[in-house]
């Protein structure tokens, strides 16, 4: 059926259903000192609310003392004769204002119930802002943010960006070779089942470009990353770019459950509920949720979303662009003012763009950034190293986290990958070298380092004794495995690993395990205090191969075959 007639049936259906709600006129939404307030061209009434019933969690901390099932019945019955739409993945529903109702009232009402978390309007919110007319110049954003030293780290790709927007210029030279099938969610259509996500407005266009056009390929510019996978996602069927907020999570949830790792929103609305909701779904499917600040250089300082990265927009000077919206609910700030990037007058076109339209897709490309160097990297922990890798340029009550910076957040995520370690040298303590060479120790392909054990008579002492030097990349760590595969020339030999501690000095016994005649393989996984056995001036690691035989083995001679040793550390 037809959404807007939808909508004139569920108002006709309920002009005979009246006395349920009663005739209440005015008034604020749940919270009585708010008031939902229309501002043209930037958030305006629809005629409908995004509704989320009390959650079970939330009813029991609030020791409701009606049974959870029952309220949350009570407030789904109590809206089915106006629901529009039901949304599973965040349990909201998009209803109908009754005619005897205005937005506040009606939210007002359904607050007072007691069965709601929130009642906001489904606002038709509207792009924050329209690129300028084409014009080639610098991307400054790039030296501030620097992304050429990032670059030398990743470039990025393998990675589905999407973009919630009006579309994307389908055949630009920048973006047409790294997009990826999308979704009108207007529409409720995929592109590859007829959904339209060309360029309705010019909005998008830029702001995928800013994101992710194509890098190093003589064309134009470049984006955050270079080669990521790019999902455009239109939320709107309107030239003049404005969308509903229902179709614009509708269309970040269709990304996220399509593969889409990052994605950013370039529109007003920010402040409303459905958009933390949202972000929560989609870190629990394992993606980040970006929303740019606003242009109208307000203070959110009343709330702030937990699951959601709010980006206000900054100049080439690393200050807050004076329209940008800045406070508490600002986690980073990006380049925002001047960026240059793809538009869709034609294949080849570029323009310039400002405001925090601009600053979300950035910082949604470092993002991505992140995932292109670790897919396997938790939602939780690439917004960690987002945020811990940006530049102070200022109090936290204004920018957050501060700004953006591709280089510093490669870095980290670097870190977070393990890195493999090889013998740098071999030290033999013990014992009588007969084979081998330290690149024996390297891989398993049987090229072994062979010590001739002796004879001892003490089966205290260790009669096969070798150290393993190497040297990390970096000085701390967060884990620390190391790997050896060993064989003995006779039963009854058992091997100690020992790593030196180089906080205090002595080595620590980590593994002890019998020998095999053939290979015998063990790996040491330290995650707790891992930074000890790293030496923070030089990042030298050490392992010792303790070997000793016991009954009759002890008095004949013996060896011990390696073919293998190295280590693989994480430092972040």
């Amino acid at each position: 059926m037809n959404r807007t007639l939808r909508v004139v049936l569920a108002l006709v259906v309920l002009s005979s259903f009246s006395f349920a709600f009663g005739q209440v006129r005015g008034g604020g939404g749940g919270d009585s000192s708010q008031r939902f307030v229309e501002v043209a061209g930037v958030r305006e009434f629809s005629g409908e609310l995004i509704v989320r019933p009390i959650q079970i969690v939330e009813s029991f901390v609030q020791r409701r003392s009606m049974s959870d099932q029952m309220r949350q019945n009570r407030a789904r019955q109590r809206l089915a004769r106006l629901l529009i739409e039901y949304v599973a993945d965040t349990d909201e529903l998009v209803v109908a204002v009754p005619s005897n109702y205005d937005e506040n009232s009606f939210s007002a009402f359904l607050m007072a119930t007691g069965d709601y978390q929130y009642a906001e309007p489904n606002w038709t919110v509207y792009p924050v802002v329209i690129p300028n007319d084409p014009f080639f110049g610098q991307q400054w954003h790039h030296f501030r943010m620097q992304s050429p030293q990032g670059w030398n780290i990743n470039t990025g790709s393998g990675v589905t960006l999407a973009t919630c927007d009006t579309g994307v210029h389908l055949t630009h030279e920048d973006l047409a070779p790294l997009l990826v099938p999308g979704y009108n969610s207007a529409s409720r259509l995929s592109q590859n089942n007829g959904g339209a996500v060309n360029d309705i407005n010019g909005h998008g266009t830029h702001v995928m470009g800013d994101a992710g056009a194509a890098g190093n390929n003589s064309r134009g510019v470049a984006g955050v990353g270079w080669n990521y996978r790019l999902m455009p996602i239109r939320v709107t069927n309107s030239a003049g770019g404005s969308a509903s907020m229902a179709n614009i999570v509708n269309g970040a949830r269709w990304a996220v459950n399509n593969g889409a790792k990052s994605i950013s929103v370039s529109y007003s609305g920010v402040s409303s509920s459905t958009v933390q909701t949202t972000g929560a779904y989609i870190k629990s499917r394992g993606g980040l949720f970006l929303w740019a600040a606003g242009n109208n250089g307000a203070n959110l300082n009343w709330f702030d979303w937990a699951d959601v990265i709010i980006v206000g927009a900054s100049t080439s000077s690393d200050t807050r662009w004076s329209s940008s919206a800045f406070g508490l609910a600002i986690d980073v700030f990006a380049p925002g003012v001047n960026i240059l990037s793809t538009v869709r007058n034609s294949n080849s076109s570029y323009g310039f763009g400002t405001g925090t339209s601009m600053a979300a897709p950035v910082a949604n490309g470092v993002v991505a950034m992140v995932w292109s160097i670790n897919p396997a990297l938790s939602a939780s922990k690439v917004e960690q190293i987002v945020f811990q890798s940006c530049d102070n340029i200022g109090s936290s009550s204004t920018f957050g986290n501060g700004r953006v910076n591709l280089f510093k957040t490669a870095t980290l995520a670097d870190m977070t990958v393990p890195k493999t370690v090889l013998p740098s040298s071999v030290n033999l303590n013990r014992g009588t070298y007969i084979s081998g060479s330290i690149s024996s120790f390297f891989s398993q392909d049987g090229n072994v380092y062979v010590v001739n054990a002796g004879i001892t008579l003490n089966q205290s002492e260790s009669p096969n004794d070798i150290t393993l030097n190497g040297v990390a990349p970096y000085t701390t760590a967060v884990r620390l495995k190391f790997r050896t595969v060993s064989r003995s020339s006779s039963i009854n030999v058992t091997e100690e690993i020992q790593f030196y501690n180089f906080t205090t000095n002595q080595w620590d016994s980590k593994n002890t395990r019998t020998l095999s005649t053939s290979d015998t393989s063990v790996t040491v996984d330290v995650t707790s205090g891992a930074s000890n056995y790293v030496r923070s001036s030089d990042g030298a690691v050490r392992a010792r191969l303790v070997r000793r035989a016991g009954g009759i083995v002890a008095h004949l001679p013996w060896s011990v075959s390696n073919d293998l040793g190295v280590w693989e550390i994480t430092a972040f």
